[in-house]
């Protein structure tokens, strides 16, 4: 029961958010912080569906910012940049992302470039993915398609990624 704890202060913070949004009792615009670490299963498709299923995990570092529209839903707008690994590439990604929704629960799209390296050989690519963010975007799950070249072959794979953002934690707790 060690994450009991932790927990019920996720449950309070959010019920204590959720009563009263950052920026949404005025309409101004709200940012959110993010130190977003996640991790999921890469299914790899191509050159060659050999290599299977790997690990792979993200460590970012970037923010939103939520744009109210009407009533309550708004314009989510961020950037990321950090790291990104899965079987043997290692690459920097950045990404950007325009998604709608609510703080509390919103949809978006996140194009990420890739640039890194493979088994001593250059790579460079392309993620894209459509991620459900919620509880002020403390937690997220992801799905996307990637595409990769590498070792003079072109890799896809598709990736499932769930993911934390304890400074979106922390930035809550700050608020209250």
């Amino acid at each position: 029961m060690r994450f009991a704890p932790l927990s019920a202060a996720l449950v309070l913070v959010s019920m204590a958010l959720a009563s009263r949004p950052a920026g949404a009792a005025d309409g101004e615009p709200s940012f959110v912080p993010a130190l977003r670490i996640g991790f999921g299963p890469s299914v790899h498709l191509s050159p060659k569906a050999d290599k299977g299923t790997d690990f792979a995990i993200d460590a970012t570092l970037g923010g939103s910012f939520w744009v109210p529209l009407k009533r309550r839903a708004g314009l989510v707008l961020g950037a990321e940049a950090g790291f990104a690994h899965d079987a043997d590439a290692n690459a920097f990604n950045f990404a950007l992302g325009i998604g709608a929704g609510h703080p509390a629960a919103y949809v978006a799209y996140h194009p990420r470039l890739l640039a890194g390296s493979s088994g001593g050989s250059a790579l460079l690519g392309m993620r894209n993915g459509i991620a459900m963010h919620v509880l002020w975007d403390m937690g997220s799950l992801e799905i996307a398609h990637e595409m990769t070249h590498y070792a003079d072959a072109w890799h896809q794979a598709v990736k499932f990624m769930f993911a934390v953002n304890p400074a979106a934690f922390v930035f809550a707790l700050m608020k209250l």
